[in-house]
């Protein structure tokens, strides 16, 4: 079962891309659907490859893989407490242990060159419409004000005191 979860989660849109071929295992799916010199036109050399995932996933990288999350980022059912302010400390936690994972991974020799929070601001989901929130900076869609989150306060704040820190190479 893992292995097929794997093959169909992460191989069929890698293997195509980088060696040409769909996983083995699940290869005779997909070939009612593959025309010839689809693979050919599919595998491509490439320069980056950022995978977005939305869901708790542990990848293993070898210390000369190049890796890059291109957004990374949990909703909540955000509310505007009567402070006037938006409390959103399961986001931060989310955040920070990310982070934290993604700086064990750079201390193992893996060459992380970019992460981006997904996202600045709350915006409308395709699936899911203005609910549930993703973003930093909570948006009001009725008057567009925008209100700072606590996770903007804390990112902004992890920023300040580890940008140096994080770019240097272990």
């Amino acid at each position: 079962m893992a292995e097929r979860h794997n093959d169909l989660w992460n191989r069929c849109f890698l293997g195509p891309l980088l060696s040409g071929n769909y996983p083995d295992r699940i290869a005779s799916e997909f070939d009612p659907y593959i025309r010839p010199g689809d693979l050919d036109s599919i595998r491509q050399p490439i320069s980056f490859l950022g995978i977005n995932h939305y869901f708790r996933a542990y990848i293993q990288a070898d210390a000369n893989e190049l890796l890059g999350f291109p957004e990374n980022g949990a909703y909540f059912d955000d509310t505007l407490s009567e402070d006037g302010k938006v409390h959103d400390h399961q986001r931060i936690e989310f955040l920070d242990g990310y982070i934290r994972a993604m700086r064990e991974a750079m201390d193992q020799g893996v060459d992380v060159r970019g992460y981006f929070v997904w996202s600045l601001l709350d915006n409308f989901e395709w699936a899911s419409g203005y609910r549930p929130t993703f973003g930093l900076v909570k948006v009001d869609f009725k008057n567009q004000q925008r209100i700072s989150k606590d996770s903007f306060y804390w990112y902004r704040e992890f920023i300040r005191q580890h940008t140096p820190q994080m770019l240097s190479k272990p």
